[in-house]
């Protein structure tokens, strides 16, 4: 999980993709998904399940066409057919419901008309929520004893912002190690100076990117420092053209 023997500054790269969508067909795309994917869409009844799922996975095939492109996997893969591009990302699941990818790292994560996706060789992990109005109570749960100080302290039109940005952060982390919110939420600490998630009781300690905009609070997490690229898509059918071009 830790690998970090990359070649060079574009093998060790973070490929993020934030789609933001409206309605639209998922079937419509049937044709650029995985099959892992073709089999979850299977299982879900509900349209609008459907379609987050689906941007999900367009979200992942984008930040994966980014990433050859970059040459994360070298030159030689840089180019290739839609076709190609998702037997080559093909992945299963893992403990914790964990996406598991032989060639690199990847993780997930959808928010009411949201959809992000990061791919990386070294692990990485991604959390995305749509700004909202959240139970200030869900603070004592996420956040240790100085991160709750500093936000009790806060303004109240700032304070659900900060609750935003603690819980991304440290789902990003907990993703990227693949335990799961199950680790707890307060156990790590949100350094906002710094842009790092630290778990306190062993010192491991993780980058994070931001990516929030006025609508929502996005983080990604990983042991590179260096920036993620990131790609935005305003509509699922416009990722859906960069992953077949």
């Amino acid at each position: 999980m830790y690998y970090n023997g990359m070649k060079n500054e574009s093998q060790s790269q973070t490929y993020v993709c934030i789609i933001e969508f409206g309605e639209f067909d998922p079937s419509g795309f049937s044709a650029l998904y995985t099959r892992s994917r073709l089999a979850l869409l299977d299982k879900i009844a509900l349209e609008r399940a459907r379609m987050q799922s689906a941007a999900a996975e367009l979200a992942y095939l984008a930040a994966a066409r980014a990433a050859l492109l970059g040459g994360m996997l070298g030159a030689e893969n840089a180019a290739g057919s839609a076709d190609e591009l998702k037997k080559r990302f093909e992945y299963s699941y893992g403990e914790n419901g964990k996406p598991i990818l032989e060639c690199a790292s990847m993780s997930l994560s959808h928010s009411s008309g949201t959809a992000m996706a990061a791919v990386a060789q070294l692990a990485v992990g991604v959390d995305i929520e749509r700004k909202r109005r959240v139970s200030w109570r869900a603070a004592k749960r996420i956040m240790n004893a100085k991160e709750y100080e500093d936000f009790i302290s806060l303004p109240d039109e700032d304070k659900n912002c900060r609750l935003l940005e603690v819980w991304t952060a440290k789902e990003s982390f907990l993703k990227l190690t693949g335990e799961g919110i199950a680790a707890g939420l307060d156990k790590l600490h949100y350094d906002r100076e710094k842009d790092e998630v630290r778990r306190e009781t062993t010192g491991e300690c993780a980058f994070a990117a931001r990516f929030d905009s006025e609508a929502l609070c996005a983080c990604s997490c990983s042991f590179n420092k260096a920036e993620p690229k990131l790609l935005r898509f305003s509509c699922a059918e416009s990722a859906a053209e960069f992953i077949g071009s």
